[in-house]
Parts: structure tokens; sequence; C-alpha cells
């Protein structure tokens, strides 16, 4: 036998190879149904011949055993089996630590001082006159009129600069009843402007006088005190209760994120009806009003500070920042003592340099004699 050339013998190992490696794939690819047509079994084909009869009889007349013909097969659908999806199993739990949010504490820039008014002044002897005249006794429901009758807030408003830190009005004394005496040592007539029992009520204390508040209701009542040049500042008490006082207590800001540190806090009152972080009203330094929430009451202890007004019954409301203003612009300069002595250094470097120069021209001077 001839053999088949070299190349020929490699093209037929190739296609064979591929022929067995692509045999299992067209196996596994799923093929229709064809439709066959049953044959006829009442008899034999006519004229068909040896082969058509053994034909007809392979197919109509099958041995004992052999089972039914394809005639006589049911066409049943077939079975159905539900499929599973297969799920990947669970994943380990992680390892990774679960993060906290972060609650960012208030700042931490160094707490500032609140700087304390300046006290309304007068002589001693004024003083002492006013706080001996006769106590004119006032209904501080219903105070008499003044004689030449005085609008606080357009005082107020006309005197920008001292309502903007009014000064603290400190001559406040009590009767043996613990009823309030407002007296006027100062050389004008003074108009006090308070809250008392759910309205405004202006009293006026003539220049060297004294008047006597018959208060009944227990509690602090702030005021604004105007006249000629002054405005001011404080309260008083009634009822015989003095007030809570605590000092050197820290005053947060939320509204600029500052901290003061207030000499004196004196409560004024609690309302549960008044907004979250404004249930509690206060005075700070004894001229400012304020509304804020305590957050530890006692000496050293800590406020935060929601709303402020100036001057108590007068004027707007602000969110705080006014007092932090004030006591930035009275906080006292930093000093960088690092730059001073780098700069006195320097000074003496140059002046060391400057003598070593007029000194070698000096000696240069007279060797050239």
């Amino acid at each position: 036998m001839r053999k088949l050339p070299f190349q020929v013998r490699t093209i037929s190992t190739i296609l064979a190879a591929a022929a067995i490696a692509v045999a299992p794939a067209v196996l596994a690819v799923p093929v229709a149904p064809v439709a066959h047509a049953d044959p006829d079994c009442s008899s034999p084909p006519a004229g068909g011949g040896p082969a058509s009869d053994a034909v007809w009889t392979a197919l109509c007349q099958p041995p004992p055993g052999a089972g039914a013909t394809q005639s006589q097969v049911t066409s049943q659908a077939p079975a159905t089996m539900p499929v599973q999806t297969p799920q990947a199993p669970p994943k380990p739990p992680s390892t990774v630590p679960v993060q906290t949010p972060e609650v960012k504490p208030p700042t931490t820039v160094k707490p500032i001082a609140l700087p304390t008014p300046k006290d309304v002044s007068a002589p001693g002897a004024a003083v002492a006159a006013a706080r001996s005249a006769p106590a004119v006794p006032i209904d501080p429901h219903n105070p008499p009129p003044a004689s030449q009758p005085v609008n606080v807030t357009a005082a107020v408003q006309q005197n920008g600069k001292q309502a903007a830190a009014p000064q603290h009005w400190g001559f406040v004394d009590y009767d043996n009843n613990q009823h309030p005496m407002l007296y006027n040592p100062v050389g004008v007539d003074m108009t006090f402007r308070y809250f008392y029992d759910g309205d405004y009520r202006d009293v006026y204390v003539p220049a060297g006088g004294r008047v006597v508040l018959n208060t009944a209701i227990v509690g602090l009542f702030p005021f604004t005190a105007v006249g000629v040049g002054y405005v001011s500042g404080g309260y008083f008490y009634g009822g015989g209760v003095p007030p809570v006082v605590w000092d050197n207590v820290n005053a947060y800001v939320p509204a600029v994120d500052r901290t003061l540190v207030v000499d004196r806090v004196t409560v004024v009152g609690h309302d549960d009806n008044a907004p979250s972080g404004q249930q509690d009203t206060m005075m700070l330094n004894d001229t400012t009003l304020a509304h804020g929430q305590v957050q530890q009451g006692g000496d050293g202890g800590t406020v935060n500070i929601a709303a402020t007004q100036a001057t108590p019954g007068v004027g707007p409301w602000d969110n705080g920042g006014s007092i932090v203003n004030t006591a930035l612009q009275s906080a006292p300069a930093k000093h960088d003592w690092a730059v001073y002595a780098l700069l006195v250094l320097a000074g003496g470097v140059l002046a060391g340099v400057a003598t070593w120069v007029i000194t070698k021209r000096r000696r240069g001077a007279m060797a050239a004699r």
C-alpha cells in the first residue's frame, strides 16, 4: 500500500484530533425531536419485493417481548424538575471594627474672661445722703408717672455706645422687710424699667432720692436704668428670697463656638415651655440678661448661652455673639516673647559688628600716621 504524503497525514491527524475534541460538545447540545410518520401495518406493501417485506415485518411485527411499536407509544411531556438556583456560601463575619460616628466636643480654644462691667460711681457723700433719704413707698404693679416722662427705649438707642456695654447700677438696698430700695446718688434723675407680674414697668427716682418697692412676688427682677449720660443695668429680688448666685462659671456660646468665664451668674428662673436650650434665664455679671440652659449648676459650673440682651427689657436680643466680642476686645494682647528675644539678639549682633568695624578703622588710621 502506498503511503500518503507527510503533509496529508499531518492534516488527517489534526482533523481526527479536532473531531475527537469536538465530539463531546456536539453530544452535549440539546437536539430537538424530529417527527416520524407511522408505517402502515394493515398489510404488507404490494410489489415491494423481499426487501420491502422484511422491513415491514421488522417494523410491524416485532418479536414477542420487544414492546409496542412507535405508533402505540403514548406521547408524554418530559418530566419537569424544579430548578434550584445555586447559592453562594455565606460570607464570613467581617473583621473590620464597626465605626462609631464621632461626636465633636465643644471647641478646645482656651476660654476667655467676660469682663466685669464698671460700676456707676458717685461721690461718697452723695451715696450716703441718697441711701438715707426718706423712702417713698411704690406699688411695683403701678408706679406713679414721672413729672417728666422718659422714653427708655429712645434713651438706650441714643446712647448706643453705653448701651453696648452698660455699667452696673449697684445702688440697691433692702429694708427690714426685705423690700428692695432703689436710691439715686448721681446728679440726674433716673428711670428704671423692670418686668414684674407679666408686664414692663417704669419707676422714676429723682436725683438724691430713694424709693421702696412693696414686692410680694418671689423672684429676681432685672432692670435697665437710664438718665442723661447714663445707661446701666442691675436687678433686685422680691419676696424676701435672695437669688442663687454662682461664681466663675464657664458659659459656652454654641452660635460662635466659644467659651467665656463669667465672674457671676445669677439665676432668674426656668420655663419648661420655652424652646429647648433656652429654658433657663440668668443674669451675667449682674447686667446682661441671657437665655440658655444650665448644664452644671454651682460655682465653677457650666451653662450654655443661646441669647443675650445687653439692656434687660430694652433693645434687641442676639445669639450671644455680642458678649463674645466684648470679651475678645477686652482680652490682653498676646506677646510673642520669642520674636522679641530674636530682635534683641539681632540688635546686639549688629551693635557688636558696628563696634568692631569702627574700632578696626580707628586702629588702621592710627597705624597710618
